[in-house]
């Protein structure tokens, strides 16, 4: 018997929506401040706060495909113009793009890197379904993109600092199915104390 409720149902319904299968509307400011504000709803061990936000507003949007493009030729040499169609079409597709950097203290004496990584974690997630209760829907990118030196120059990232992923926020240009989901049953292991 599957239990029914709202968040339940919200995080059931999560899909990921790439920024190319998105259209207009996104979030508006209110909604955005909203979003924002529940992902900094996440578990934070010794309320390090290490995470930060960079939002790209439609002023800065030039720039931001600019960047992108850059990054996409710094970590692809060889990239051709399919893919560089592609980056800057996910660059321009979605109606609001958010960053989520990761503003880690390593040396912390008490709060290890893998408390830190949770937080930030749970931050996307949070933003995820925060946008998702809303009506809209996510994109994530992250990977090498996001290491290059333009990404990082770009996003002002120093440091110890991480830019760990690009949010798109939108509305899908189709609908949605559910995603399948793993058995729990197939996942749980005696404790073996």
């Amino acid at each position: 018997m599957t239990i029914q409720n709202p968040v339940l149902d919200a995080i059931r319904r999560r899909r990921h929506v790439g920024a190319l299968a998105m259209t207009q509307p996104g979030p508006d400011a209110a909604q955005l401040d909203a979003i924002l504000e529940a992902a900094t709803a996440a578990p934070d061990h010794g309320k390090l706060v290490p995470f930060r936000f960079a939002v790209i507003s439609p002023e800065q949007r030039a720039a931001y495909v600019a960047a992108s493009l850059q990054a996409f030729r710094e970590a692809i040499p060889d990239a051709d113009e399919v893919g560089l169609a592609k980056a800057r079409g996910k660059a321009e597709q979605a109606p609001v793009v958010v960053a989520l950097i990761a503003a880690f203290q390593p040396d912390h004496p008490k709060i290890g890197m893998p408390d830190q990584w949770l937080t930030v974690g749970c931050v996307l997630q949070n933003m995820w379904l925060a946008a998702e209760s809303l009506g809209f829907h996510c994109g994530v990118s992250s990977g090498r993109l996001l290491e290059t030196a333009t990404m990082r120059r770009a996003f002002g990232v120093s440091g110890a600092e991480q830019l760990v992923s690009v949010v798109a926020i939108g509305t899908a240009k189709e609908p949605q199915t559910p995603r399948p989901k793993p058995d729990v049953s197939g996942l749980l292991r005696p404790f073996a104390g």
